[in-house]
């Protein structure tokens, strides 16, 4: 007796006494110790987006963080990638300093730092400083020693 081919889905397979042929009880997708039914979408993690293929196989794809807009991102429950929970911002001068992304600050008497507003999200990745700028036709005082 030839028996019928299992669909291709097949994860739960039976062999009862007096069958000759196995029977399929369980079509789906196995991912992680987790069936899922076919077509179904399922998130195992914050960062996962999966689907259970017709075939039984879990496709999924993984989120790809852009390069967050400031210093001091974060990670929150719920949410793949980090945040900048207060805005986008930039490091002065390799300082612990931060100031928000449009501002300026003068961190001397002569040399004045600019955050960029950094529109374009690609732009943050590298460009963590504020760019600095001495001033021209600035007087600096000068120190006398006695």
């Amino acid at each position: 007796m030839d028996c019928a081919a299992l669909p291709p889905a097949c994860i739960h397979v039976s062999h009862y006494p007096g069958d000759c042929c196995p029977r399929c009880e369980r079509v789906g997708c196995e991912h992680r110790e987790q069936v899922y039914d076919l077509g179904q979408y399922f998130q195992p993690s914050e960062c996962e987006q999966c689907i259970c293929d017709l075939d039984g196989t879990a496709r999924c794809l993984v989120a790809d963080c852009a390069p967050p807009p400031c210093v001091n991102p974060i990670y929150e429950k719920g949410h793949c990638c980090p945040i900048c929970r207060e805005g986008p911002n930039c490091y002065v001068d390799g300082s612990q300093h931060i100031i928000p992304a449009g501002d300026s600050v003068w961190v001397g008497p002569c040399t004045r730092c600019h955050c960029h507003d950094g529109q374009d999200a690609g732009y943050w990745e590298g460009n963590r400083l504020a760019k600095c700028e001495q001033m021209t036709g600035c007087q600096v005082p000068n120190s006398h020693h006695s």
